[in-house]
């Protein structure tokens, strides 16, 4: 369908249809597209409010495309769409997110999901990070990327990260065939470092796109990076990486948040790091 909208309630008029149709996912166009020689151009400043306001007031799940070439292969039969898909897991309710709509994506016959979960190393054993929220008087001058303000039970957020795992590692298609899609391989990463090891991965050229989440609810890896200065506080810390544009990664990035109408509340925070605690992940 085609609507007409005006900027300022052009958000209310995506949600309003979102949910009237039941929908349970929106996905928006980035407000940069790719340039011939591969630098992100913005297309119009006020698409970016748009998807700043459709996060916040979304009734569904909310998908961010950055798009970097997925667009001229929209004419291509769907018999010939052919691409390696990597969902970058950390842990949390929007990395679960993705994984769904990894597995989704995946059910088609030229999809090939590849599934990597990054696991802390034993620098992260010994290491607390704390997150706090800055001052009201200081969040506008701030930009740093925003998370959930609401307490999490991580011990239960651990067995959910658990179970969404368990279809890709028990079992990758179903035995009567009615998965269409190639098998998905999962694979583990112990790490020490998030942004080199992120980075390390998306520069090999083996993936397009990536699917990773927000990480409105950081786990200790993700956490790690909130004292690194935004370009895009939109897409998180993991999507902000990958689409930045001092690294020009030539692949596609779908960052996606997973709906939440309760921990809707977010707020920059600082970061500090105890070295003297010990942490069991």
């Amino acid at each position: 369908m085609i609507a007409i909208s005006q900027f300022q309630d052009i958000h209310e008029d995506i949600c309003k249809i979102a949910d009237q149709k039941w929908a349970t996912m929106i996905v928006l166009p980035f407000h940069k597209y790719q340039r011939v020689d591969g630098v992100l151009e913005s297309v119009n400043l006020g698409f970016r409010t748009v998807n700043e306001k459709i996060l916040k007031n979304s009734p569904c799940s909310v998908g961010i495309l950055v798009d970097m070439g997925l667009e001229g292969q929209s004419q291509l039969v769907p018999s010939n769409v052919d691409h390696n898909i990597a969902a970058l897991l950390f842990k949390g309710p929007d990395d679960r997110e993705a994984l769904v709509f990894g597995r989704r994506m995946a059910e088609h016959q030229g999809i090939a999901l590849i599934v990597i979960r990054f696991l802390p190393g034993t620098e992260f054993n010994h290491t607390l990070v704390n997150l706090t929220p800055l001052p009201a008087h200081e969040r506008e001058t701030q930009q740093q990327y925003k998370f959930s303000t609401a307490e999490m039970n991580r011990k239960h957020e651990n067995i959910l990260d658990e179970d969404a795992l368990v279809p890709i590692t028990k079992k990758t298609h179903s035995s009567d065939g009615s998965d269409a899609g190639k098998p998905i391989v999962y694979e583990e990463q112990v790490i020490s470092n998030t942004v080199h090891s992120v980075l390390a991965i998306a520069k090999n050229n083996k993936y397009d796109p990536f699917l990773v989440g927000m990480g409105h609810f950081p786990p200790p890896l993700v956490a790690d990076l909130a004292d690194q200065t935004a370009d895009y506080l939109e897409l998180g810390p993991i999507g902000d990486l990958l689409a930045s544009p001092t690294i020009r990664i030539i692949a596609s990035i779908l960052v996606i948040q997973q709906h939440d109408d309760i921990h809707t509340d977010e707020a920059p925070f600082s970061k500090n790091v105890d070295l003297t605690n010990v942490v069991n992940i």
